[in-house]
């Protein structure tokens, strides 16, 4: 039996516009039945006149279907279904979650706090599987 770690993006530099924020469609799901852990990294390139503040929504769904998506809500380890990467103008910035892993089915929703520039989100996840192998 051995452990397994595997990082993938599901969200790639997506830009998102000031004051708004990205969609469910834009983000790859996460698989979430054969992990035993799970961390979600997002990395924001903050614009050079940015002064706001992304957050990161994790979106959790019993089904993987158009119907349930469309009724998902916030999850969260920590009771709030999202995270803050802070603002640092001119720079990137990484900043890296746990996650329960007992939903089935995960999405990420990036929202650009700044009123008046984009900035640029990557959201990866890294799950680690126990291979009965």
């Amino acid at each position: 039996m051995a452990l397994t770690k595997d990082r993938t993006e599901i969200m790639s530099s997506v830009a998102v516009s000031n004051s708004s924020s990205t969609t469910l469609g834009q983000c790859t799901k996460v698989d979430c039945t054969k992990f035993a852990e799970l961390i979600c990294e997002a990395v924001v390139q903050f614009h050079a006149s940015a002064s706001g503040d992304v957050r990161i929504h994790a979106r959790a769904s019993t089904e993987d279907t158009t119907a349930a998506w469309s009724q998902c809500v916030d999850y969260g380890a920590d009771e709030t279904g999202y995270f803050d990467v802070t603002c640092d103008a001119g720079n990137t910035v990484r900043k890296t979650v746990p996650l329960w892993s007992d939903p089935l089915y995960l999405k990420f929703v990036a929202t650009n706090y700044d009123d008046t520039v984009a900035a640029t989100v990557t959201v990866a996840y890294v799950g680690q599987e126990i291979d009965p192998t």
